[in-house]
């Protein structure tokens, strides 16, 4: 009779030490699943973050292209004028000494026609 009291207490006890086993399995399963789900949202909030930081990025270089873009073509542009102006300004000035110069070339032409020096 002693025996079969204490195989029932040990059979209560291995028991209760399973159904303690159980809900440790349990509450070890919710943590994991909380941690999994936690990961999950970390590296969905991390990709964000990389998006935006990707996106500031691309705007970044984007500004210094069309920066870098239009100081060089823009020069270009201001050196084809500078260049038309000065050819301008040249034409003009032969004109005008080509206008100075004309009546005493016709009287050097008038002369060296009608003299001659024998």
């Amino acid at each position: 009779a002693l025996l079969d009291s204490s195989y029932t207490l040990n059979m209560a006890d291995g028991q209760a030490g399973i159904k303690r086993l159980l809900e440790a399995e349990e509450q070890a399963s919710v943590i994991v699943s909380k941690a999994r789900k936690d990961k999950l949202q970390r590296l969905k909030e991390a990709k964000q973050e990389a998006e935006k930081e990707i996106a500031l990025y691309r705007q970044a270089r984007e500004a210094e292209f069309q920066s870098y873009n239009s100081q060089h073509s823009g020069g270009a542009d201001s050196k084809k004028t500078e260049l038309h102006a000065s050819t301008d300004a040249a034409l003009r000035k032969i004109q005008e000494q080509a206008k100075a110069n004309s009546e005493a070339v016709l009287t050097l032409l008038h002369k060296a026609v009608t003299s001659f020096d024998a």
